[in-house]
C-alpha cells in the first residue's frame, strides 16, 4: 500500500517546517516498510530542475491530484503558486473524495499574521471553502494531526493514546512528536495545571 502526501507553503517562509515533516514521513517509513506499508512524500523541492514542456508546476499539481493527503501550511505569505495548489487540492477533493487537505496557519506572537494575503487567505478558507483551518507554532502539532489522519486511512486500525505527555500508535511510542510543543496541549489550562502538579510532586 502507498499513501501519498503532499506538503504545500511557501519556498521560503517554512522551508525548515517542510524538512521535519519530510524527516517524520521518512522515520514512519523505517517503521512500517517491513508491513508493506509505504508513505511517499512530496514537496517542491523535489521537482526536476530539467525544462517541462507543461512547466514545473505541472508536476506538482499531477502529485496533488493523485495525493491522499495534502498539508497546506502558511505564515508570513500565501503566494500565487501555494494557493493555486490548495484550490485544485480542494477541487480534487470535492471530485474524488481525496485527497484529505489540511490547512494550518503558523502563529506569529500567537496570532495569524496581518498581512494582506494572510487575511484574504484566511477569508478564502475560512468563508470561501467552510474550511476549519487550525494554527500552530511548533511543527509537531502538524505531525501529530497529520499521524491522526493515517490512523483513519491505514488497513489495520491502531489506537492513537497520548498518555504521560508521550504519543503511542499502538503500543510502540512515537519519539518523533513531543505533545508539549503540540499547540492543543500547550494552551490547555487544565493540562498546564495538572502537568505543574505533577511536577510539584517529583
Amino acid at each position: 500500500m502507498e499513501v501519498k502526501i503532499f506538503f504545500g507553503s511557501s519556498i521560503v517562509d517554512l522551508e525548515l517546517e517542510r524538512y521535519k515533516l519530510m524527516s517524520f514521513v521518512q522515520a514512519l517509513n523505517n517503521k512500517y516498510q517491513s508491513k508493506g506499508i509505504f508513505f511517499r512524500s512530496y514537496i517542491c523541492e523535489e521537482a526536476s530542475s530539467v525544462m517541462m514542456e507543461k512547466g514545473s508546476q505541472a508536476i506538482h499539481d499531477d502529485f496533488i491530484k493523485d495525493s491522499d493527503i495534502s498539508i497546506f501550511m502558511f505564515y508570513h505569505k500565501a503566494g500565487e503558486f501555494t494557493m493555486h495548489e490548495l484550490k485544485l487540492a480542494r477541487e480534487a477533493f470535492l471530485k474524488n473524495a481525496k485527497p484529505n487537505v489540511y490547512v494550518f496557519f503558523k502563529l506569529v506572537d500567537k496570532q495569524i499574521d496581518s498581512s494582506e494575503e494572510i487575511r484574504k487567505c484566511v477569508d478564502i478558507v475560512f468563508n470561501g471553502f467552510g474550511h476549519y483551518y487550525k494554527v500552530f507554532e511548533d511543527i509537531d502539532t502538524v505531525k501529530l494531526e497529520l499521524l491522526q489522519c493515517l490512523v483513519e486511512i491505514l488497513p489495520e486500525k491502531q489506537e492513537l493514546l497520548i498518555a504521560d505527555g508521550k504519543v503511542y500508535l499502538g503500543k510502540e511510542k512515537v519519539d518523533e512528536i513531543s505533545i508539549d510543543k503540540v499547540f492543543a496541549y500547550q494552551n490547555n489550562p487544565k493540562l498546564k495545571e495538572l502537568k505543574e502538579k505533577i511536577n510539584s510532586l517529583l
